[in-house]
């Protein structure tokens, strides 16, 4: 690992680690408490506790939902990080549903202050 934004890959790794967990009170740590998600052209969803309970109500549809980070670039000067993912859906009837996508990350000191994801979620339904 390049020791370049090395701290960035570490927290944006270690987020998508608690986002992946069914504990919905392990990513919200990451953010900060003005965080900002915004998930494909849906309406922005502000503050900590919101985007923690759209993450939780989007998963719900799931009986699992998991984000494998195949590439990251890291902007440390601004503190942003494009993460190249994918995103595997099982379903609660044992099906899943594999897409690729794309979120891009902003860090105000060690807490992410901007959220955007996009995949194409077409296939899910």
């Amino acid at each position: 690992m390049r020791e370049y934004g090395a701290a960035l890959r570490q927290r944006t790794e270690a987020f998508y680690a608690g986002v992946d967990t069914d504990d919905s009170a392990a990513f919200p740590e990451h953010l900060h408490a003005d965080a900002v998600f915004r998930f494909n052209s849906t309406v922005p969803v502000p503050g900590m506790r919101e985007v923690q309970e759209a993450v939780d109500g989007w998963k719900a549809n799931f009986a699992k939902v998991t984000h494998e980070i195949t590439d990251l670039t890291i902007d440390q000067s601004l503190g942003q990080v494009g993460v190249e993912l994918v995103v595997t859906y099982s379903g609660h009837d044992g099906g899943q549903t594999i897409v690729k996508g794309a979120s891009f990350l902003t860090f105000q000191g060690d807490l992410i202050k901007d959220w955007r994801v996009y995949v194409d979620t077409s296939g899910l339904g």
